[in-house]
């Protein structure tokens, strides 16, 4: 008994019956395990087929451990889908409403109550695979495509669709019934509302997708974008090949440019400050980002290091450098006992570029830096 009544499987028990108590469902005497099965495209077994719904959401404790003892661990995981699947059944007649002009009303009352814009993208709530297939055979692209879809269809049809699950569905319903609510704080799981509920937030957009990820993947990200590791070094603690490191690499890169071309208004913001030259971690300042937000933060420095703005300041920075290079190098006291280093910092170089300074100083052949003395001279 104690390799069938598993751990797992007295959880989803417990789960069943708690949704069959809170819809107030005392069964349906004749609906058969056998029938939900056949509806939603599962099989069950013929030796089984008389097996009813009630009797296994029942609380009659002593007949459910006496069927199960006919079951093998996967019977048991089978028949929890079934039974999932006919609440979800219930739950559906009893819930979605005829009448979908008005449903598609409130929930449309809700988006505009928090500020949120029709064409807000769907990639941006969702990233279950199979809820996007779905948006995209619908030609669906925004959330007013989402509400218009629900309103049409419901549970039931939605169900039918291909690659569509329990799971799946309970997802895209959840979210659904976060906005019928106008439930703020169940809502935040798919959208990045800000702190007083009036409108969305780059920071938590930004968040939102980066949570999504496993942390076994969030750490090979963190290796890759933050600290520099190669493909291959970056996925060797985890066991990931190099493909799959820069599969992760890009997705993550592009979930975040995704975002920031959205919030256009702030994304021109961080463009203008980095043609400005504005320092990298007064930029991070002013959009309120936290410290431990460091893999998002280096991964919007390297974004914004491939647009134009970003390779003319590049350019930029390496045209400083060499000309600073080019005074050091032609310094009369150089060839003779050397100059003060930290004079020639404090009367060519600004603060944010000594280091950068120094080090490429320090790699050339034809000159030497006596740290001990301050002293730059000749090699």
């Amino acid at each position: 008994m104690q390799n069938i009544w598993d751990m797992q499987i007295a959880q989803r028990w417990e789960q069943i019956r708690a949704n069959a108590r809170l819809q107030g469902w005392d069964g349906n005497k004749k609906l058969t395990i056998r029938e939900i099965a056949r509806k939603n495209g599962f099989k069950w077994y013929h030796k089984n087929k008389d097996d009813l719904v009630c009797d296994f959401i029942s609380p009659d404790l002593k007949f459910f451990f006496t069927r199960l003892k006919s079951l093998g661990p996967k019977k048991c995981h089978h028949l929890m889908d079934v039974l999932e699947l006919a609440l979800h059944n219930i739950n559906s007649n009893q819930s979605f409403s005829s009448d979908s002009n008005k449903l598609h009303e409130i929930q449309t009352e809700s988006l505009k109550r928090w500020n949120i814009p029709d064409d807000y993208p769907v990639n941006l709530i969702f990233n279950t695979s199979r809820i996007i297939d779905l948006f995209e055979r619908k030609s669906i692209n925004s959330i007013q495509g989402i509400i218009q879809l629900w309103s049409i269809l419901g549970p039931e049809k939605i169900l039918e669709q291909t690659n569509i699950g329990i799971n799946t569905l309970n997802e895209l319903q959840n979210f659904i019934k976060s906005v019928n609510n106008s439930d703020a704080k169940a809502a935040r799981h798919w959208l990045p509302l800000n702190e007083t509920e009036t409108g969305l937030c780059l920071r938590n957009a930004l968040l939102l997708a980066h949570t999504r990820y496993p942390v076994k993947h969030l750490k090979t990200i963190y290796l890759r974008i933050v600290e520099g590791y190669s493909l291959e070094a970056a996925g060797k603690e985890s066991f990931l090949t190099r493909e799959r490191v820069r599969q992760l690499e890009l997705t993550y890169l592009r979930a975040v440019e995704q975002r920031l071309k959205f919030f256009h208004h702030e994304w021109h913001k961080m463009l203008d400050a980095w043609a400005n030259e504005t320092d990298w971690d007064d930029i991070v300042r002013t959009f309120q980002f936290r410290e431990y937000e460091v893999t998002i933060i280096s991964a919007i420095e390297k974004i914004l290091s491939k647009t134009p703005q970003g390779m003319a300041r590049r350019l930029s920075e390496e045209q400083r450098i060499k000309s600073w290079l080019e005074t050091a190098m032609s310094h009369p006291e150089l060839s003779a006992s050397g100059f003060d280093l930290q004079a020639f910092l404090d009367a060519y170089i600004p603060n944010k570029w000594q280091h950068t300074f120094i080090r490429e100083l320090s790699s050339k052949s034809n000159v030497v830096i006596d740290y001990a003395a301050g002293i730059v001279k000749a090699a």
